[in-house]
């Protein structure tokens, strides 16, 4: 059974579990097994329904080659969905529909795409160019009701711009949308965006994070019925947004900061940021961060640690209490992980 509260994860390339952050355990709930041989992959990108009862898995087997698997982790239920060039996927609340990116060599398969889980069927909301740099617009949130879905444009190297479009819109030209001189019809256009979520039915929260060839690092709302952007954070210096999260129904959210450059194991620095501009640093500076999320009622603010190639952790970051361990390649946490 579903975890009331939840967090889904892959542990190792090939290992999705389940944490249960109250009974503070992991089950494994899939595997997978390919036969890449692709430095850096596979790798899996999980998205699950409000209720953790539906898990969509994109699985990547190179740059050029997804898998996506509509998952019923209760029933075992498996199902296939789509092969190909896919980059990003992302479920809405109630499981019911789903959007993915595709850049594929033939422009009219390339884009943004919604599609329902129950049969797969899909259709093309966003069209672009496959030539083009930062092809296709990949998804970033699906609004409470699933109605709206936020995305993000690919700008070139500058990274992504933020929009807004109804789910049951006709498909729109990416080229218009990129085409700062006018506004195309039932879409708002935002400003850079690399994260997203939606806090409420009528409000965004943003985030960016610059990158080696420009960009914004930036967090601001955006307000949908009055068309209303509001700068919340905008790190001076040399720092970049590694991840931001709302707390639920509150003014604040959280940030994951880090220095632009350069490498791997850069230090991470945890906030806590509120709409009025205050700010509390949550956790000393350290590598071993990721992955940060709220419990469902706000009151705590979790993120996965590091360890060493068979163990990992989960912690509280408003407290610093650990919450539970768990093994990423198999067996039982504390003691037995393989």
């Amino acid at each position: 059974m579903v975890a009331s509260e939840f967090k889904y994860v892959e542990t190792w390339p090939g290992r999705i579990v389940m944490f249960d952050l109250v009974a503070r355990r992991a089950t494994e709930v899939a595997t997978y097994t390919t036969a890449t041989t692709e430095p850096g992959y596979p790798g899996a990108e999980l998205s699950a329904s409000a209720d953790g009862r539906t898990l969509l898995v994109l699985v990547h087997v190179s740059p050029t080659d997804g898998t996506l698997f509509v998952l019923r982790p209760e029933s075992g239920e498996v199902r296939l969905i789509l092969r190909g060039p896919l980059e990003r996927a992302l479920l809405s609340a109630d499981g019911s529909r789903f959007a993915v990116a595709r850049h594929d060599a033939d422009p009219r398969l390339t884009g943004l795409a919604v599609g329902a889980t129950a049969d797969g069927t899909m259709r093309r909301l966003i069209g672009d160019d496959p030539q083009l740099v930062g092809s296709p617009p990949i998804p970033l949130a699906f609004s409470p009701d699933g109605q709206l879905l936020a995305f993000g444009l690919g700008m070139g190297d500058t990274g992504y711009r933020g929009g807004v479009i109804p789910v049951a819109s006709a498909e729109v030209d990416a080229t218009r949308l990129r085409d700062a001189r006018g506004a195309t019809p039932g879409v708002a256009m935002l400003d850079a965006a690399t994260g997203g979520e939606f806090i409420s039915a009528g409000e965004l929260f943003i985030w960016s994070a610059r990158g080696a060839f420009g960009g914004q690092t930036v967090a601001y709302t955006y307000r949908i019925a009055p068309k209303m952007t509001t700068a919340l954070n905008r790190p001076s210096g040399d720092l970049q947004l590694a991840e931001a999260v709302w707390r639920p129904g509150s003014d604040e959210f959280a940030t994951l900061e880090q220095p632009s450059c350069c490498g791997v194991g850069l230090p991470r620095t945890p906030w806590l940021r509120g709409r009025d501009g205050s700010s509390r640093r949550l956790f000393e500076a350290t590598p071993f961060l990721s992955g940060m999320w709220w419990s469902r009622d706000g009151t705590k603010l979790y993120a996965t640690t590091g360890g060493d190639d068979s163990t990992g952790g989960v912690v509280d970051l408003l407290t610093g209490q650990s919450i539970m361990g768990f093994c990423k390649r198999g067996g039982v946490a504390p003691g037995s992980c393989t």
